[in-house]
């Protein structure tokens, strides 16, 4: 692994877990296609380490949101073990991580254990990605067509949530 690498990857895992709408996997693949198995775990680590981060990062601003649209339940789910289980079992499978998201902006989860969860359940999760990538031995340019498919995907389904919610505030405006 070189510095270069290192350079564009970390930033691209910080964005691709918080305003990118892009799924992380994809540039993880990218990036593990051009290194062995040893950088490759430390790419699957430094994601992972990133995506807690950036999960930390968020939740103020999650919170923040909550309060400003009205949801707020006391925190009940939030204060107990099972919110963050919840939080890693989700980081660890490929569903939408907006469901995670919602629960956050509904309620008002620690900081660091919820960051701590969003990373352990990372983690395995990028190891197991990036070592099949490494198990199939597909080219370099297969993960170059799969970063920019999912890109493209990725765009075209943020586009019309963002279109949804442009609807709801004109109509939340018009009705009140």
């Amino acid at each position: 692994m070189n510095w270069l690498d290192a350079i564009c990857f970390f930033p691209l895992a910080f964005l691709c877990n918080t305003a990118l709408p892009v799924p992380f996997d994809p540039v993880l693949i990218y990036f593990a296609s051009h290194h062995d198995s040893k950088a490759t775990l430390v790419f699957a680590a430094g994601a992972s380490i990133c995506a807690g981060l950036a999960a930390v990062a968020e939740t103020g601003v999650l919170k923040s949101l909550g309060g400003k649209i009205g949801f707020n339940d006391g925190g009940q789910f939030t204060r107990s073990l099972g919110f963050y289980f919840f939080v890693m079992l989700v980081a660890l499978l490929p569903l939408p991580f907006s469901i995670v998201r919602f629960a956050v902006v509904r309620n008002s989860p620690k900081r660091f254990p919820y960051g701590l969860a969003v990373m352990l359940g990372r983690f395995p999760r990028y190891v197991v990605t990036a070592g099949l990538w490494h198990a199939i031995h597909l080219p370099s340019w297969a993960a170059v067509l799969l970063l920019i498919g999912t890109c493209a995907f990725a765009v075209r389904k943020e586009m019309s949530v963002l279109a949804r919610i442009s609807r709801i505030y004109e109509w939340k405006q018009f009705t009140n």
